[in-house]
């Protein structure tokens, strides 16, 4: 059973997320929608979640250091906790919520109604202070209320739906306390816990509703939260998303169900996200995430929005259509593969379809992020249909690229920018014929799986009277070539250092395969492994990091380079690299040194957290002594010229 699992299933919350480095502030979705900042004062080793507000309170759940201890976790039950709030919302240290609420065993997370008078909460089933097992000696949870009393919660209570032999857990109520939403395991659903409501009518709860295939999937669905505008929010692994569990939206006001919404980035991750509450004003928020850079396994966030519930929409899709013609014919062409990839601020493509090449200058050599061979990307969800057209799902003040594929054709690439007036050039390509076929693969090493840099290949025809056809590979082995598609080619590659390899590409490869793929492996010479160094001193100009304003603090989902430099450690074993920090600004020399030094550990630590081993990567800072821009009455536009990281391939000790 998958770990997230565990959590809805048995409280067990993942114990393998990393321990990074204390969170402050985090990603920002575009042009500040949405801010996220880590409640350093309430997190910590632990899982934090459940969070709810109590007036000015932050209400919420974390395994006390001291108490009694769950047999299957061999921790201590999850106990609730109060933390005072700030007027910007940040919680205070915390203390115990409720002695009259804690029992020996597992409580929360909790919800209020009727003006926080009365409480809704989950508990490990008891009866006369003892947990109830059903027929195979398991216990369950159920949902509990209990009402405010002078000094105290007092009246505790189970609700009529809750059974012996499953469970009801996280429930929320609406502030009128006449509806109540919660999740459950019992037997009838569409698969896993799934999200069901009750209804009080005439002084009773009613029986169990399923909420239905709209919310419900076979994957576990958990953590609803009404809030006051009629709005759900849940958590889900089954409605697909950025990966792992995320948050969706669905408003429930009308008469008829709003659209299922999966909550933007950079509340939802490509890790998991299993709770989220609200203000009531919808301008402030508390999210759960196991998310890298916390300080525990779970930990709460502060997010504040531009916009309100408007920010929760994510941006604005419209749909605009691609048409791809024949150049030489006029007419459009059927089954063309598209790729459409979403450019970063700094010009970037998603890492995934990078490799890499260097580039010799006068004084050193540059490595430079190039777009990977058609044949080695992931395959395309867009094909042109038979009127030649592909509609795109397209996002008001975003840029785009699109690349395009047709087999006998050169292939062609557009970018532009979608505004509400529409692209900012027009959705046609045109595609010329070429009389050869594209062919590409990888070169590696049989030592360590990595790429063979700059490596000679040779494809000598055979049965055809035309001439050998030569190329080489990239840093990362990659490699392609256009050839004739009449014959079959024997490619040799081979330089110092590597036995030279041979391999043979038929004609009929050639003529059946969309992409025709041919890889190899060499034997580094005597069976040692070799360290490579035709790259060693390039240097990676690192343009897709950012950093909040004078800090350390690395805006990771902003940071696509991080993913950069990790397609680049990860395709060559052999290389180290250097992290060279430049910073400049007011401060002084020492202060701009130091922070340089913190922000090249900050992009090393998030590499570390990527599995690379430690000694692949060093730090180096270097203040304000090399300028990009000279200037001795500096504008806040020089500083941020000159602040920059990079990346220089250095050879093993």
């Amino acid at each position: 059973m998958e770990a997230r699992s565990l959590i809805i299933i048995c409280w067990l919350f993942l114990l393998s997320a990393p321990m990074g480095a204390q969170g402050t502030l985090l990603t920002p979705a575009e042009g500040g929608e949405i801010v996220l900042e880590n409640c350093a004062r309430i997190n910590n080793r632990e899982t934090q979640f459940g969070p709810a507000l109590l007036d000015n309170e932050l209400i919420y759940l974390t395994r006390p250091k001291r108490g009694n201890i769950d047999p299957i976790t061999k921790e201590t039950y999850f106990k609730l906790f109060r933390a005072p709030l700030s007027p910007d919302g940040s919680p205070a240290y915390p203390q115990p919520f409720s002695v009259e609420l804690n029992s020996n065993y597992n409580e929360g997370p909790v919800s209020f109604a009727l003006e926080n008078r009365v409480i809704y909460f989950t508990r490990t089933l008891q009866k006369a202070g003892a947990t109830l097992e059903d027929g195979s000696g398991k216990t369950n949870l159920g949902i509990y209320s209990a009402y405010r009393a002078e000094y105290d919660w007092a009246g505790v209570r189970p609700l009529p739906f809750n059974g012996e032999n499953f469970s009801n857990q996280h429930p929320s109520v609406t502030a009128d306390g006449k509806r109540i939403f919660f999740a459950s395991n019992r037997e009838g659903g569409y698969g896993g816990y799934d999200l069901y409501f009750s209804d009080f009518r005439d002084g009773r709860w009613s029986e169990a509703i399923n909420l239905g295939p709209e919310v419900n999937t076979e994957a576990n669905e958990a953590f609803p939260y009404i809030h006051a505008n009629g709005r759900l929010f849940f958590a889900s692994k089954g409605h697909g998303g950025r990966g792992g569990y995320d948050l969706f939206m669905i408003d429930l006001s009308g008469r008829r169900w709003g659209k299922l919404i999966n909550l933007p980035e950079p509340i939802n991750s490509p890790d998991d996200e299993v709770g989220i509450t609200l203000s009531p004003d919808g301008k402030f928020g508390y999210l759960v995430s196991n998310r890298s850079g916390g300080k525990g396994r779970d930990d709460i966030y502060l997010m504040r929005f531009a916009r309100g519930f408007s920010s929760l929409q994510g941006p604005l899709i419209d749909g605009e259509t691609l048409t791809i013609y024949d150049g030489s014919k006029s007419r459009r062409i059927v089954g063309a593969e598209v790729w459409l990839s979403q450019v970063s601020p700094a010009g970037r493509l998603p890492a995934e379809f990078y490799s890499f090449q260097r580039k010799a200058g006068q004084n050193a050599s540059s490595l430079n992020p190039i777009v990977k061979p058609l044949g080695l990307l992931a395959a395309p969800a867009l094909r042109s249909d038979r009127e030649g057209s592909v509609r795109l799902e397209l996002a008001i003040g975003k840029t785009y690229e699109i690349r395009v594929f047709r087999k006998g054709y050169s292939p062609e690439t557009l970018r532009f920018l979608y505004t509400e007036s529409g692209p900012s050039r027009p959705l046609v390509i045109t595609m010329q014929p070429a009389n050869c076929v594209r062919v590409s693969g990888r070169i590696t090493s049989v030592a360590d799986g990595g790429g063979i840099g700059e490596l000679p290949l040779q494809f000598r025809p055979e049965g055809c009277p035309i001439a050998s056809v030569a190329t080489m590979t990239d840093i990362t082995g990659n490699y392609e070539i256009c050839l004739p598609p009449e014959c079959s080619y024997l490619l040799s590659a081979g330089k110092a250092g590597y036995e030279t390899g041979t391999l043979r590409l038929e004609a009929s490869q050639l003529a059946t395969n969309n992409h025709p793929r041919l890889d190899l492996s060499l034997k580094p010479e005597g069976g040692l492994p070799r360290r490579g160094t035709e790259s060693d001193g390039a240097m990676l100009s690192l343009s897709d990091l950012s950093f909040y304003d004078n800090t350390a603090v690395l805006r990771e989902e902003q940071s696509g380079d991080i993913d950069l430099l990790a397609r680049l450690l990860q395709e060559r074993p052999d290389i180290r690299l250097l992290l060279i920090a430049h910073t400049d600004g007011p401060k002084a020399p020492q202060a701009l040194m130091q922070l340089g030094q913190q922000r090249a550990e900050a992009l090393r630590q998030a590499l570390l957290r990527r599995g690379f081993a430690p000694g692949r990567l060093r730090t180096v800072s270097y203040g304000n002594q090399y300028r990009l821009k000279k200037c001795s009455n500096c504008t806040a536009a020089d500083f941020a010229a000159n602040n920059r990281i990079e990346a220089k391939v250095i050879g093993w000790e």
